[in-house]
């Protein structure tokens, strides 16, 4: 028994919007479309992580630090799958 964690790079939906230091515009980060699009990515990989022979699939959660806090935050909301949700300096969205 033990933990499987998985790191999603939710950016890379948007490679546009990354400006050369690797961040987001704040304005970008919270239009609709933007933020939609990322959380299908972290939907995506909750599906993916959950489908892993070594992952027991009725004990998923989901974590982030700030934006990321507000997309685990949306999924644990909208998935009945995710069963914790660490939220580290975000909010809802």
């Amino acid at each position: 028994a033990g933990y499987e964690a998985f790191l999603v790079h939710y950016f890379d939906a948007t490679p546009h919007l990354v400006l050369p230091d690797g961040s987001i515009p704040s304005e970008a980060a919270f239009q609709p479309q933007t933020f939609a699009t990322w959380q299908n990515v972290v939907a995506a990989a909750v599906s993916h992580a959950a489908a892993q022979n070594r992952v027991d699939a009725c004990r998923v959660g989901v974590g982030g630090f700030s934006l990321g806090a507000y997309l685990a935050v949306a999924e644990g909301n909208r998935n009945a799958g995710v069963k914790v949700v660490l939220d580290f300096f975000g909010g809802y969205p």
